[in-house]
């Protein structure tokens, strides 16, 4: 998740906050059914023996639950703080795109007849803030796409009934490169010639 999006979920939630302890504090929009049942709730619980009630740690969130409760924040619970305190990362956080690299890169070293993914990394190249470290190396999802790709071209090619490796390799719309650059690195005495309006462009400028 980017800096500026980060920032934006940390001023809702202090906004969401603000406005329940707000609304909580002024009774505002407090005599709906369901700030009733909540009512009920907490009443029931104020009403139990000690051991019952929440200690320091529970009673703070309970606190900001509250808050969130009296925005109107259980419209969308399953997104909200209320879910997210304890279900694990936001869908698109940096731990989540970690964790994909980390599966892909284990399941790819099972088809790594080579051993390539042993000592290579992602350049830096082009920008890297899509890669994060996978075993102490830059990787990225397009650069372990690409790899597997070049394991699927030596397949088709076997499957075809050739022997050897591929010689030449053609690529419409080749983007930016990064097939190009694995193929080079793993098959190295293979021609590749790419065409990439992108690259057009680059030439270009």
């Amino acid at each position: 998740m980017s800096v500026r999006a980060e920032l934006a979920k940390s001023l809702d939630h202090r906004h969401k906050c603000l406005k329940g302890r707000l609304r909580r504090t002024l009774n505002l929009g407090g005599n709906s059914a369901e700030m009733a049942v909540y009512a009920q709730m907490r009443e029931d619980n104020l009403r139990a023996a000690e051991i019952y009630g929440p200690g320091r740690f529970w009673g703070e969130i309970n606190d900001t639950f509250a808050d969130f409760v009296w925005a109107g924040a259980l419209e969308n619970l399953r997104t909200e703080y209320f879910n997210r305190r304890f279900a694990g990362p936001e869908p698109g956080s940096r731990q989540v795109w970690r964790a994909l690299l980390w599966v892909y890169y284990q399941k790819l070293q099972e088809i790594d007849r080579d051993g390539f993914l042993a000592s290579a990394s992602d350049p830096r190249e082009g920008g890297d803030g899509d890669q994060d470290l996978i075993d102490g190396r830059p990787m990225s999802l397009d650069f372990l796409q690409s790899v597997e790709e070049v394991y699927r071209l030596r397949e088709a090619w076997a499957l075809a009934g050739r022997t050897g490796l591929p010689q030449l390799i053609v690529e419409l719309g080749a983007g930016y490169g990064r097939l190009a650059n694995v193929c080079r690195r793993m098959l190295p005495d293979c021609t590749y010639l790419a065409e990439s309006r992108a690259l057009e462009r680059l030439r270009a400028l």
